[in-house]
């Protein structure tokens, strides 16, 4: 009587368990790399209008891959994103600049970052300049057709009007035209190689 009772409730827990569908995350849509087209060891470098030169080496590279889970597993799909490290080369105990795109996900909308510590040019380290741009298109940012989602040129600004850095244009392509630094008053632009 017994094994009538356990074994249906067993096979039941059984179905249960191996009918749970696997999520499906994806992976960074690579047409959206275009925004940063930078490679680990490339080199960024920038000049002011007092002929300053600032620059900066990327030293990691890190895209989001897709991949799948499941067992009833309270997971959520990350933002798939591509994120960059780069060190100054002239000083690495100095900050360096981080830059990320995300594709966003049912949560978070796609958004492109910038951000580079207040020790970039004068050793202060204490707080960093953040800029960011949120997708509001509602476009499919999988969509290769899509591949230009934040426009050709795209401006950051800051959330918070007393940050150094006040201003940076990425075209979509080239990556980093140009940054601008209020509390210096120096626009950085590019040095094209």
């Amino acid at each position: 009587m017994k094994t009538r009772i356990i074994f249906p409730i067993f096979c039941i827990y059984i179905l249960l368990l191996t009918s749970c569908s696997k999520i499906h995350c994806p992976g960074f849509p690579e047409h959206l790399s275009d925004y940063f087209p930078y490679r680990r060891g490339d080199t960024l470098s920038f000049i002011n209008q007092n002929y300053d030169t600032l620059s900066f080496r990327i030293e990691i590279i890190e895209m989001t891959q897709e991949w799948s889970y499941g067992w009833n597993c309270k997971c959520f799909c990350v933002p798939p994103s591509l994120f960059f490290y780069l060190h100054q080369v002239t000083d690495p105990r100095w900050t360096g600049m981080y830059l990320k795109i995300e594709a966003g996900n049912k949560y978070n909308k796609p958004c492109i970052q910038f951000e580079l510590g207040d020790g970039y040019f004068d050793g202060e380290t204490l707080t960093s300049s953040f800029l960011d741009l949120y997708d509001e298109t509602g476009k499919n940012p999988f969509d290769p057709q899509n591949n230009a989602l934040f426009g050709d040129t795209t401006i950051l600004k800051p959330h918070f009007k007393d940050q150094k850095i006040c201003s940076v244009t990425i075209v979509f392509g080239m990556g980093i035209t140009d940054f601008y630094d209020q509390k210096h008053v120096f626009q950085w632009e590019i040095i094209k190689k």
